[in-house]
């Protein structure tokens, strides 16, 4: 069974000029484009996956999501909503 990861950047206005960047067990991989998809292989075992963008007001990181050990796939949605200053990024998880 191939394992994947599906990373979805849902299209919105806020940060809309912002690239963003995966975090994979701590390592930064390429941007994100607003409206962002790809899909990635994985191996079995247990990774972590954060987003983080340098905004004009400062660089923010989403929460960090687990992915369990085995041999599921998952889908990562990532959202931008605002908050008081800046943008905020979260990162939600789903099995496939």
């Amino acid at each position: 069974m191939n394992r994947v990861l599906k990373v979805t950047r849902e299209k919105k206005f806020i940060g809309w000029d912002v690239p963003y960047y995966m975090i994979i067990d701590g390592k930064v991989c390429s941007p994100m484009e607003n409206g962002h998809q790809s899909v990635h292989n994985m191996n079995n075992q247990s990774h972590s996956f954060q987003v983080g963008a340098d905004f004009k007001e400062g660089r923010v990181f989403s929460n960090v999501c687990t992915i369990p050990a085995g041999d599921d796939s998952y889908h990562v949605n990532i959202s931008t909503k605002m908050g008081l200053t800046i943008g905020k990024i979260y990162v939600n998880i789903y099995k496939l």
